[in-house]
């Protein structure tokens, strides 16, 4: 029987079989083994057919081993490796049979199991906080033990919040990114999430975790100025307004949160303390030029939503110099929405 049979377990229309070109019939027992490489050495994993009748092979015709085989392996609990499947023909005591060259009549075929999928890291988004209109990059690193085949990207960034897929395409490397870059909706407004999806060649899966990315509303903020009350003319305030030295004076400010939620939101009351511009909080204990006699500072306003608004107060007492011009304002800061601070005001202390 020559030449040696051939086997492929991965395409199954391709026909293993033991070939006899001789002239006379043969026949034998077959045993059909699963085989896995460990460290170079070929140990068995699982004896797959173990015949107790004989096979007749008629002369100048052959023994089609993939009917014999009929897909009886399951690779489900395996490993992934090489394995091999072999196949020997053999006589009633269980010993191979020779070709008349004295080789065996034995076959194998090598192949390699993938039972492992991809595996992520550097997940991310360039813009965690972006607006409508907005361009943002999704990214993901993937490796496989094998090689990698494609990847689609998912996010329910979408009018009713409803998952779809937005772009599939092939990996052109092992390891590989998945990228793409997508333009924030009009619509949208909160927060959104978006996750990956990846393939090996032997349909392997995995999917990052959901990120998350918040698209916020703006802080619309609107400072109401000390009132004008004229003084004794000893001086030239024109520039800023007029308050008493040594005096009491009440700032407020309102905020309001428009296009999507704004987050917890608080309002510092600051002066130039240390530059040309605001810089400094006014402290809440007596201090020079100023202090806050009623209200904290930072003042909080808490979670803003889509339409809400905050009022703040302050009862300011002027402890400066005479005459002396300073700068105020307000500055917003949340933990979702930009910061924005009011215009700057001047403070002139005079007497009234």
């Amino acid at each position: 029987i020559y030449p040696e049979p051939q086997y492929d377990v991965s395409e199954e229309e391709e026909i293993s079989k033991i070939h006899n070109f001789d002239s006379v019939n043969t026949s034998g027992y077959v045993l059909m083994k699963i085989q896995n490489n460990q460290s170079g050495v070929w140990t068995d994993t699982e004896t797959v057919v173990n015949e107790t009748f004989k096979r007749f092979i008629q002369n100048n015709t052959y023994l089609n081993l993939a009917g014999i085989w009929d897909s009886k392996w399951n690779t489900g609990s395996q490993q992934a490796g090489y394995y091999r499947v072999i196949t020997y023909f053999r006589d009633p005591q269980g010993n191979i049979l020779l070709n008349d060259n004295g080789s065996s009549i034995t076959g194998y075929d090598v192949f390699y199991l993938d039972t492992e999928p991809p595996q992520w890291s550097s997940f991310g988004i360039n813009n965690t906080k972006p607006k409508p209109g907005d361009w943002v990059k999704f990214f993901a690193y993937w490796t496989d033990n094998y090689n990698l085949s494609h990847w689609s990207f998912y996010w329910n960034c979408t009018e009713f919040g409803s998952w779809v897929e937005v772009a599939s395409e092939n990996f052109t490397s092992n390891p590989g990114w998945s990228n793409l870059s997508l333009q924030i909706p009009s619509f949208a407004s909160g927060m959104y999430g978006y996750k990956f999806y990846a393939w090996d060649d032997f349909g392997n899966q995995n999917v990052t975790d959901t990120g998350t990315f918040w698209i916020p509303g703006d802080l619309q903020v609107d400072l109401i100025l000390p009132p004008t009350i004229p003084g004794d003319g000893e001086a030239n305030w024109t520039t800023g307004y007029l308050v008493g030295w040594n005096r009491t004076f009440r700032i407020n400010v309102t905020v309001a949160c428009e296009g999507g939620p704004c987050g917890h939101v608080n309002a510092t009351l600051r002066y130039n303390g240390s530059s040309s511009e605001p810089d400094t909080p006014v402290p809440t204990s007596e201090d020079k030029p100023f202090y806050i006699m009623s209200g904290s500072n930072p003042a909080e306003c808490g979670e803003l939503q889509d339409g809400d608004s905050c009022n703040v107060s302050w009862l300011v007492n002027a402890t400066g110099d005479l005459h002396s011009l300073w700068k105020m304002d307000v500055l917003f800061s949340s933990n979702l929405s930009e910061s924005n601070q009011t215009n700057i005001t001047s403070i002139y202390t005079g007497i009234i």
